[in-house]
C-alpha cells in the first residue's frame, strides 16, 4: 500500500494549537469534526498558508516540509488547488479569468479552452463573462472548485466542496469529483460535514478534536464507533438511508 501522506506537524494560530500525525494511503482523504476543531487550519498548513512551528510533511514522495532541515516548500510550489471557505474569488475578474488565473503556462486560447471545459462540466458555462460579485453562493462555490482544478493539481484541498449547492448539481458535483480523487499522482484532502460525500468518495476518513487526530479509518469502521457523540450524530444519517 502506496503511502500518500504523511505527516507529523504542530502549529500554533492564535491561542489554537494544531498537532496532527496522520499516515494515510493514495486516495481520497476526508477530515471531519466539530466546528473548532482543526479542520481548516490544517488545510492551511497542507496549503502552505500556516507555516508549522514542527514537524513533517510529506505528499508522495515530496517533501514538502520539514523545519528541522529548515525546509518549507512556498506555496505556489507546491502544485496545489485549494477550494477555501469564501471561496477566494477575484472581484475584478471575470468567472472565465478567475477559474484561467493559475494557468499561465499555457497560451491564451488554451486558458480559455480549460476554463471553459471545467465550467460546462460544474453546469456554469453560462456564467463566463459574469463578475463573482453579481454570483449566488452556489455559484461561486462551483467556480472556486474549478479554479481549484483548472491546474490538475498533484494536491487538490477542499473545504466543504459541495455544502452551498443546490440539490439539483450536489450529486453531480459528488461524481465529478470522485473521479478527480482517483487520478494518478493525486492526494485529495477533503473537509465535510455531510456524510453522503463520504459514501460517494470512499475516503479515508480523519476525525479531528481540538487540533488533534481522535479516530481515522473507513466509513465502516468510524460509523460503528459509538463512544465519540460527534460520530454518532455525524454518521446518524446512515441509519436512514438503510
Amino acid at each position: 500500500m502506496s503511502i500518500g501522506l504523511q505527516l507529523n506537524l504542530r502549529a500554533c494560530v492564535g491561542e489554537f494549537e494544531l498537532d496532527v500525525s496522520l499516515s494515510v494511503p493514495k486516495g481520497p482523504v476526508a477530515l471531519i469534526g466539530p466546528n473548532g476543531s482543526g479542520k481548516t487550519t490544517l488545510l492551511r498548513a497542507l496549503a502552505g498558508a500556516v507555516v508549522p512551528d514542527a514537524g513533517r510533511l510529506v505528499v508522495g514522495e515530496r517533501v514538502l516540509v520539514d523545519v528541522d532541515a529548515q525546509v518549507v516548500v512556498p506555496p505556489e510550489d507546491r502544485g496545489v488547488g485549494y477550494l477555501p471557505q469564501g471561496y477566494g474569488l477575484f472581484e475584478h475578474l471575470s468567472v472565465q479569468d478567475n477559474v484561467a488565473y493559475g494557468l499561465y503556462r499555457l497560451s491564451t486560447e488554451e486558458r480559455a479552452a480549460r476554463a471553459r471545459d471545467l465550467l460546462a462540466a460544474m453546469g456554469a458555462e453560462k456564467l463566463l463573462q459574469v463578475r463573482p460579485g453579481t454570483l449566488s453562493g452556489g455559484q461561486k462555490q462551483r467556480v472556486a472548485l474549478a479554479r481549484a482544478l483548472a491546474i490538475d493539481p498533484g494536491l487538490l484541498l477542499l473545504d466543504e466542496p459541495t455544502a452551498a449547492l443546490d440539490v439539483s448539481v450536489r450529486q453531480e458535483t459528488r461524481e465529478l469529483l470522485a473521479n478527480q480523487f482517483v487520478q494518478p499522482d493525486r492526494l485529495a484532502v477533503v473537509v465535510t460535514h455531510d456524510v453522503r460525500d463520504l459514501l460517494a468518495w470512499d475516503p479515508v476518513v480523519v476525525f479531528l478534536e481540538e487540533g488533534r487526530v481522535v479516530a481515522q479509518g473507513s466509513v465502516e469502521a468510524l460509523s460503528q464507533q459509538t463512544e465519540h457523540p460527534f460520530l454518532v450524530e455525524f454518521f446518524s444519517p446512515l441509519g436512514a438511508m438503510a
